[in-house]
């Protein structure tokens, strides 16, 4: 600690109320750091739009965006199940000050990637904390650092960045970290492009459903075939390439799903129309042939646990 040296009696006073000043000031100083540190402070700070399409891994078999204010009970679920040691109060607190949740699934190894933008309070660090059974380590690489919690009862890790970007892994989240520290380095040259998609338009590729507007959650799979199974089950398998498509909120526990898909042949177009059809009560779900190597279904209810268990794991 820095020290004065004084002699006289009125100067020591002085010096002592000075000293005092000081000393707070170092302790407030190194509480300062302390606390920036234990948030995961980084090098690099940005003005850029949040890019999910960049920070997500490129190989994963589909990807889902969820505005948060129009489907709320989909993301508690969603943040409830990944995030351990939540409570409800904090876990709807969390809620309202999220804004979007991205996420992407790999098919083949099950794992779960997800980045919740929004406006989160320092003391979301203290969830992540060994009386809640989470584990601290630290990210530091080409010159970015940043801590990140990991769960060993589930394994999920997390991490926070400028109290604005919270990015959860089943795998690896240093690799997440990477492509976001990636993304901040690459200087801006025009702003990220959006588009108003509707639950009528077409999602052609996970950047498009990951940039668009649409107040509806939507969803691209480059591994259809998987993804329909799921939806008609019994164990029917169709030679599925892509999907796109949007879950409608219709109740507070209840969507609509509207779906298009291709196929790799033309023999697979006719039973999928049909089985589609079947899926529902009679009337409820239209399909339609777009080519001879697509279709489009409309009017399929599902329920929250249903969607959160077909996007990302139930």
């Amino acid at each position: 600690m820095i020290r004065l040296n004084c002699k006289s009696s009125a100067t020591k006073r002085s010096c002592a109320r000075l000293n005092r000043v000081i000393a707070n000031f170092l302790y407030i100083s190194i509480i300062s750091v302390v606390i920036c540190i234990m948030a995961g402070c980084q090098t690099a700070k940005t003005t850029k739009p949040f890019s999910a399409a960049d920070v997500l891994p490129d190989t994963d078999s589909m990807y889902v965006k969820i505005p948060v204010e129009q489907n709320k009970d989909i993301c508690s679920s969603i943040i409830s199940k990944y995030i351990v040691g939540l409570s409800e109060k904090d876990c709807t607190e969390l809620i309202e000050r999220s804004e979007t949740v991205y996420a992407s699934v790999n098919f083949d190894d099950k794992s779960v990637n997800a980045a919740i933008i929004g406006n989160f309070p320092v003391y979301i660090d203290i969830v992540f904390s060994t009386q809640n059974s989470w584990e601290s380590y630290r990210y530091n690489k080409d010159g970015h650092a940043a801590f990140y919690y990991v769960s060993p009862s589930t394994g999920f890790k997390v991490a926070i960045l400028n109290w604005k970007v919270m990015l959860i892994s089943s795998s690896d989240i240093q690799v997440l970290l990477k492509r976001y520290f990636s993304y901040c380095d690459i200087p801006e040259t025009s702003e990220l492009l959006t588009e108003n998609v509707s639950s009528t338009d077409s999602i052609r590729d996970k950047n498009t459903v990951l940039n668009n507007k649409s107040p509806d959650i939507s969803f691209y799979t480059s591994k259809a075939g998987a993804f329909i199974e799921s939806i008609i089950g019994n164990g029917i398998t169709l030679a599925a390439d892509q999907a796109s498509g949007f879950f409608a909120k219709d109740t507070e526990s209840k969507y609509v799903l509207d779906i298009e898909m291709t196929f790799t042949t033309k023999h697979a177009l006719k039973p999928a129309l049909f089985l589609f059809k079947k899926a529902g009560p009679a009337g409820q779900i239209t399909t339609e042939a777009l080519s001879e190597l697509s279709m489009k279904s409309t009017g399929m209810t599902m329920d929250i646990k249903t969607i959160v268990s077909l996007l990302i794991g139930g």
